[in-house]
């Protein structure tokens, strides 16, 4: 049952091809696949549970740091208007996902993401919440660009080290559409696990996906602390 539709959406985004020219040549050597971010977002949308949102966005704590780097986030459908009201940010209490986008995976590409996930990370350092009480994790979403599932594993990995990025970091998932995925294994540090799931790839990052968005947070949000107007109301 499943397997038919994930492959149908996989398919649809899947579909562009960017053509890769040799150097020399001139000519078109191989097909490479670019994703769409509105394909994608609005595929997501369509899977995410009903209990949440996702929107072109940034996390923003209660002392206004907001990091720049997600494409989109995914979020607790607190009220329909929450992005609108906070004027393109979502309180960090309420965001279960930050998404990024990479139209064609390669490793200059590659590390471009894991650039921007270890950007946003950073916002636990300036917030009082406990690791344990605010688990935000970050899913990288890519277009396969010829490049093997085993170097990119190892590519990260090299990263993660040469860069001496600490473990909480670093992402959760990694799905290249129609090729494979890398999951992060949380039993042992700096470890991921690397699959060639091919056609079975979205169905599979669906799974996984919903496993984190389905982990209970007992955080309360406080619109109080995100007011930061200093004014004096009369009083009777």
């Amino acid at each position: 049952m499943l397997n038919k539709y994930f492959e149908d959406v996989q398919k649809q985004l899947t579909k562009k091809k960017a053509a890769v020219k040799s150097p020399s040549a001139g000519k078109a050597v191989k097909s490479q696949t670019r994703i769409d971010k509105k394909e994608v977002m609005t595929a997501f949308s369509k899977i995410i549970p009903s209990a949440f949102s996702l929107a072109e966005a940034m996390p923003v704590d209660e002392n206004g740091f907001a990091p720049e780097g997600a494409d989109f986030l995914i979020f607790e459908n607190y009220c329909a208007d929450l992005v609108s009201m906070m004027e393109g940010y979502v309180p960090l209490e309420l965001v279960h996902a930050s998404c990024y986008l990479v139209p064609t995976l390669d490793k200059k590409t590659l590390l471009e993401a894991l650039n921007r996930v270890v950007s946003v990370k950073k916002i636990k350092r300036y917030t009082d919440l406990e690791e344990n009480e605010l688990r935000v994790p970050a899913f990288i979403i890519a277009g396969d660009g010829g490049y093997p599932v085993r170097d990119v594993k190892n590519d990260i990995l090299n990263y993660y080290h040469n860069k001496n990025v600490e473990p909480e970091c670093e992402f959760e998932i990694l799905v290249i559409l129609n090729k494979g995925i890398i999951v992060k294994n949380w039993r042992e540090k700096r470890n991921y696990i690397a699959l060639e799931t091919e056609g079975d790839t979205l169905l599979w990052f669906f799974i996984l996906m919903n496993e984190y968005l389905d982990v209970k947070r007992d955080i309360e949000m406080d619109f109080r602390k995100y007011i930061k107007a200093d004014k004096t109301y009369t009083e009777y």
